[in-house]
């Protein structure tokens, strides 16, 4: 994959909500592949944007990247990944299922998305307790396999 552009180096600009871009400029990385605003789209390098977004607790790159892997647009379907992810972009207030978890329900084995949800939950319990790079949800997937 190629370089990522450094993003980091750019003037913030307000975000959708109206409140300030992520400071090490993420989200704009990510928006901009996804959708090809100002570069070519790209959904590879978009992905690696949302990943690092997903992993800094976004909530949104984490729903973004979850439907990435459900679909495997700019990575290799992974539906216990989007599993995770779409778990993980869930405020824990929200009344769950969501239909996106029902769909992925009814293509996954009771196995998986038991383990998918282990995996989420302990991420969750990880990043909440130290926000360090050790967190890192492709770790403890990798660590499942």
């Amino acid at each position: 994959m190629q370089d990522l552009p450094n993003y980091a180096t750019e003037p913030m600009g307000n975000g959708p909500d109206g409140g300030q871009e992520r400071h090490d400029g993420t989200d704009r990385a990510w928006r901009s592949y996804l959708t090809g605003h100002g570069v070519p789209r790209d959904d590879a390098i978009a992905a690696a944007w949302l990943t690092k977004a997903a992993e800094q607790g976004n909530q949104i790159a984490q729903a973004k990247l979850a439907s990435l892997y459900e679909h495997g647009r700019g990575v290799s379907l992974d539906l216990k990944r989007a599993y995770i992810w779409r778990l993980l972009s869930l405020d824990e207030s929200t009344p769950k299922p969501s239909y996106e978890l029902q769909d992925l329900t009814r293509l996954m084995t009771a196995e998986d998305v038991a383990a998918a949800e282990r995996q989420a939950a302990e991420w969750r319990q990880s990043h909440l307790a130290t926000h360090s790079s050790e967190d890192d949800p492709a770790v403890l997937i990798e660590s499942s396999k």
